[in-house]
């Protein structure tokens, strides 16, 4: 009897247990999905908060200084810049590979017209970010006008571009900026150079429009649905060559400044920028947003990159260690980005189907309702 009974009271225990298990796996099914989805979108500012700590207890004499910091970011903010011109093609689905010699364009004019042509210095970058915002304008017309891929124009248009910028320059660098130039590029603000306060009022100003305003949302939606957005209305060949006009314009700024911070300008500036820019574009739609191009992203990706090439530079690495690191970021970066927006895509086709799931079951269970009434 003793047996006998005891089997009704374990089933009783097991019946009220299984909820109790079943809420704590769930519980922990979510834990784990939001540990996951915080890992998904803070994972590159994580790493580079370890690579700041990492370099700054190895090296804290030279890397955790204040003067290594501010010398980074004025270094870095013409890649931050190209990187956000780079950045508003690719959120309307298009390439830009003529955005590193769009700013090396603008840095040659900046600097010729200021110097070789005797214009006022704040006219020369005003003219040479027009000439970039024009190629822009080219490229976007050519893409949605005469429906060239987006990668064979502007690569073409770099090419060209860099005839151009020969046949101006004679083939030579041009080194001698006026000294009002350099003004323009040397200045200070709160401590920080030009380039940097710039930099920092484009991608403020970006990180707004693409979030608050509805030309933002358009772009994105051209860029995650372009036959979907142009059934709501949305022009999209219109917001294509929109992007390409912005990011030639942050292009030309970008580059204009970084001329006349150098005093000088190159024929080669232009394919030393592409690469990092492109890196920096991609592994920040990694992060914050992940699956989606933002300005967040692309800053924190452009400073880890940045401060990975310092550290390893300031311990004893050779310089090429640079190039290396770019290139392997740019195929992670790609590589990531790629399964982060296959990632994304899944999610929203999931949820799509369990809201249409639900309205279906709401459906049924009304038609129930009204046959038994």
């Amino acid at each position: 009897m003793n047996g006998q009974a005891s089997r009704p009271d374990a089933a009783v225990v097991l019946a009220a247990s299984a909820p109790t298990n079943a809420r704590k796996n769930r519980s922990v099914e979510i834990e784990g999905g939001r540990m996951l989805h915080l890992l998904g979108r803070f994972g590159l500012v994580m790493l580079l908060a370890g690579v700041l700590a990492t370099f700054s207890i190895w090296k804290p004499d030279s890397f955790f200084a204040w003067d290594n910091f501010r010398a980074t970011f004025a270094q870095q903010a013409i890649i931050v810049m190209v990187a956000l011109a780079a950045m508003m093609p690719l959120i309307v689905g298009e390439f830009d590979l003529s955005v590193g010699a769009n700013a090396g364009f603008a840095s040659i004019f900046a600097v010729g017209l200021s110097d070789n042509q005797g214009l006022n210095p704040w006219l020369a970058i005003i003219a040479a970010v027009g000439i970039s915002g024009f190629v822009g304008l080219t490229n976007g017309l050519i893409i949605t006008r005469l429906k060239v891929n987006s990668f064979v124009a502007t690569l073409g248009m770099a090419t060209t571009l860099g005839g151009i910028g020969a046949l101006y320059t004679h083939e030579q660098d041009l080194q001698s900026a006026p000294a009002g130039l350099l003004r323009i590029g040397r200045a200070q603000l709160f401590g920080l150079q030009m380039t940097v306060v710039v930099a920092i009022v484009i991608a403020a100003a970006l990180a707004v429009a693409l979030q608050y305003l509805a030309i933002g949302r358009q772009f994105l939606a051209v860029g995650a649905n372009r036959r979907a957005a142009e059934l709501t209305g949305i022009r999209a060949n219109r917001r294509i060559v929109l992007a390409f006009v912005v990011g030639g314009v942050i292009a030309g700024i970008g580059g204009a400044l970084y001329g006349a911070n150098l005093g000088a300008a190159g024929i080669a500036t232009g394919s030393t920028l592409l690469l990092p820019a492109f890196a920096g574009a991609f592994l920040g739609s990694t992060t914050i947003t992940p699956g989606r191009y933002n300005v967040a992203g692309t800053v924190v990706a452009v400073l880890l990159l940045a401060f990975t090439v310092s550290g390893l530079e300031q311990v004893g690495v050779q310089p090429w260690i640079e190039s290396v690191v770019q290139g392997v970021a740019l195929i992670a970066a790609v590589a990531f980005s790629s399964w982060a927006i296959r990632l994304r895509t899944a999610r929203l086709r999931d949820a799509q189907l369990a809201l249409l799931a639900e309205e279906d079951a709401a459906d049924t269970a009304a038609r129930e309702s009204e046959a038994t009434a």
